[in-house]
């Protein structure tokens, strides 16, 4: 790096931390960064931008991206700042694509975004704070007087030449010369390098530019509208201007129009002419009049005219009004004279778009939310999917986050980068959101993406009886036209290794296949392979070559009870039992309705026929739902399934605790409650199928081996009281 003095030597110049951040003079310790700028890509440059990005948001929290770094380039692209994902997702979620938009901001405001910490606005600063580092330029010996005093034409010409003169306009745009005195600074330096076409205010500031020029061309870019007026003379927005238009206009016309033409809920003309005295046809004559006089205002031209064509144009097709409003921010002014925001009175006056519930649509909503309807149903898959980035609504792209609100507004499901057209029933929802991740997927995992609240149960029903969807895993569904292996099971995923291996397959081998493809556990496998219709021999599984039958006798199955002509099986109801779900009964149930491995029985039963079936390692009880639902049962309740000897089916709903041991345990057997004695000992023994003599310590000692453990102890809790009674029964003892 060199620097240029008047006798055209090079000299080298090292530029300092605070020549290109002048602001650290004053926010940071005295000396410690009038200091040479480290070489780019070293660790003590990265150590000194984090620094500096902390001072920022630290001291000046309120100071302009554009007062920190003084030498940013107005065009760098956000793209090539190599920010941090979070920042850069931050930045585009606000439309910031270059940094002459980055200009404005503070640290102050970049930190009070939504979802935004100080880490990510420190990471912005960083890149921002690199970027200027390597925009500084040495800067030229020389004052001012170098290339602005000897030109003979003064600042008040220079400015007349450009703008309008003083003496022949209303207003005077640079009282003070100030914006002369800059111009003339720029123009003798483009001069005196040979670059008198140069731009004065256009691109790039060049290699070696003075600090003089530096600063005359950002005090122009920085110059706005108001520094160019009058103090005294008051802004002339879109709402004065149109406030303007109601001078001298009849108060009873005004009131006609602010009640009419510009509410909310417009009042009738019958109630107006009642209000004002007049007839229901005179109203309409003055607000016919009224109404086309303030159309011609915004149409013929003129400044209000440029106004309203400008935002005809910034809405387009269409745009959120509050987008429409940032880029002209005096469309949220009050026309006082109504008592209405400029934006309500432009688009009722104006009838080539409409504005309604917080959007802007050329012509009307109606038309727009048509056009949407008639563009996804072009656009969409099979399954109803369309790209949010496939989506425009005119020919310039809007923002995502605009064609998102826009979507969900109509209706439409937005799921991630996609908009869903088709959610008439789960099975649509779930061919759309499966085509969307383009993997399988559990039921539960579709439903969460649901936008309305669904049973993951009830949709796995629905998608196994239908075509559209294979079932790939024990709890995860594809579509169909993907042709994945289906899962049936696992006993057809063995049956289908077996048929492939000849009808024989090393069960290490099995495992290893099955839990390789579908997420079911070895012991599963283990347990299927070991049942019918297969068995295992040394290692080996193939098909069964005999019939099981159940083995386990119901004198030795828990909660397992003869009941009278019957047995009595109790079961505590649980929230699937009232859902109406099928649940295992005991392997000794098929013993008592002579099943084998495979069959199906059907029961009589006073609430329809009741189902057992045996086709996997245990037999099924079908639902019962409907015998809870007569009976009023609750989830905990205690019911007896009793099953008659003569192939008939009922429930018993078990009584609730006493307190009193003996009416308890017969409660549980269902045995009579109010049995004492030698009775109720009988009635303990038959329950288990005992000889009706045995004592009761053997009677306890079988309901402890079958895992009756809470029958057990209510007899031991009553064994004195049966006892007693027992010999109360009895009577005296005989004489000797």
């Amino acid at each position: 790096m060199s620097t240029c003095v008047a006798d055209g030597t090079a000299h080298p110049t090292v530029m300092l931390w605070t020549d290109a951040f002048p602001w650290l003079t004053t926010s940071a310790p005295e000396g410690e960064w009038a200091a040479p700028i480290d070489d780019a890509g070293t660790e003590a440059r990265r150590a000194r931008l984090a620094e500096l990005a902390a001072l920022a948001m630290e001291h000046v929290p309120g100071t302009p991206v554009i007062e920190l770094f003084p030498l940013l380039p107005p065009d760098v692209s956000v793209t090539a700042l190599q920010l941090p994902t979070r920042a850069a997702r931050a930045l585009a979620r606000f439309d910031y694509t270059t940094t002459s938009q980055l200009r404005p901001l503070t640290c102050g405001t970049m930190m009070g975004w939504k979802a935004i910490g100080v880490g990510t606005v420190g990471a912005i600063l960083e890149a921002l704070a690199e970027v200027n580092a390597q925009g500084a330029r040495p800067e030229l010996t020389g004052s001012l007087a170098t290339f602005a005093g000897t030109d003979p034409e003064t600042p008040e010409q220079i400015v007349a030449d450009l703008y309008l003169s003083p003496s022949t306009t209303e207003e005077s745009p640079d009282p003070g010369g100030a914006m002369g005195e800059r111009l003339l600074v720029i123009r003798r330096w483009l001069e005196a390098i040979g670059r008198p076409d140069e731009p004065l205010l256009g691109g790039e500031a060049l290699p070696g530019e003075p600090p003089e020029v530096l600063d005359a061309r950002e005090y122009l870019r920085g110059l706005t509208a108001a520094d160019l007026r009058d103090e005294a003379a008051p802004a002339r927005t879109i709402a004065t201007m149109l406030d303007e238009l109601f001078v001298g206009v009849a108060p009873r016309t005004v009131d006609i129009l602010r009640l009419r033409l510009f509410a909310d809920e417009p009042v009738t003309l019958e109630e107006l002419g009642q209000a004002h005295g007049v007839t229901r046809e005179r109203v309409r004559q003055l607000d016919n009049k009224a109404r086309a006089t303030l159309s011609s205002a915004v149409t013929e031209g003129g400044p209000l005219a440029q106004a309203a064509a400008a935002v005809r144009r910034t809405i387009g097709a269409l745009r959120p009004l509050e987008d429409v409003i940032a880029v002209m921010p005096a469309l949220s002014g009050t026309v006082d004279a109504v008592g209405q925001p400029a934006w309500r009175l432009l688009d009722r006056l104006d009838d080539s778009y409409e504005i309604v519930d917080g959007w802007c649509a050329a012509p009307t909503i109606a038309e727009a939310e048509n056009r949407t309807r008639q563009l996804l149903d072009a656009a969409a898959g099979p399954h109803g999917v369309v790209r949010i980035g496939d989506v425009a609504f005119g020919p310039e792209p809007a923002p995502e986050r605009t064609t998102r609100s826009w979507l969900e507004r109509c209706g439409y499901v937005v799921d991630g980068d996609h908009v869903i057209t088709r959610i008439s029933s789960v099975g649509d929802y779930a061919a759309a959101v499966l085509s969307i991740e383009g993997a399988p997927l559990g039921a539960q995992q579709i439903v969460d993406r649901f936008a309305h609240e669904r049973s993951a149960r009830s949709l796995a029903n629905s998608l196994s009886s239908d075509d559209r969807f294979a079932r790939v895993d024990r709890d995860r569904w594809a579509l169909a036209e993907w042709g994945l292996e289906g899962y049936a099971g696992i006993k057809a995923a063995i049956g289908r290794e077996l048929d492939q291996a000849g009808g024989a397959v090393p069960l290490d081998d099995l495992v290893e296949a099955i839990t390789s493809r579908f997420s079911v556990s070895a012991t599963s496998v283990l347990a299927y392979a070991s049942n019918p219709p297969y068995e295992l021999r040394g290692g080996i599984v193939r098909g069964a070559t005999t019939a099981r039958h159940p083995r386990k006798a119901p004198e030795h199955t828990a909660r397992l009870y003869r009941h009278g002509d019957a047995w009595a099986l109790r079961v505590r109801v649980t929230g699937e039992h009232l859902r109406g779900s099928g649940f295992i009964a005991p392997i000794a149930i098929a013993g008592i309705l002579g099943m084998s491995h495979g069959d199906k029985v059907v029961l009589a039963s006073d609430y329809d026929e009741q189902a057992v079936n045996w086709t996997g390692n245990q037999p099924i009880f079908g639902t019962i739902r409907r015998y809870l639902l007569a009976y009023d049962v609750s989830a905990g309740t205690e019911v007896l399934l009793i099953f008659g000897d003569e192939q008939l089916f009922t429930v018993e709903v078990v009584d609730s605790a006493s307190g009193d041991p003996v009416r308890d345990a017969l409660v549980l057997i269902g045995a009579g409650r109010r049995l004492r004695g030698d009775s109720a000992r009988r009635a303990f023994a038959r329950a288990v199928c005992l000889p009706e003599d045995s004592p009761l310590t053997t009677i306890i000692g079988a309901y402890r081996s079958r895992g009756d453990d809470d029958i057990a102890e209510l007899l031991l809790t009553a064994r004195t009281a049966i006892q007693d009674d027992e010999a109360q029964d009895a009577g005296p003892a005989p004489l000797p």
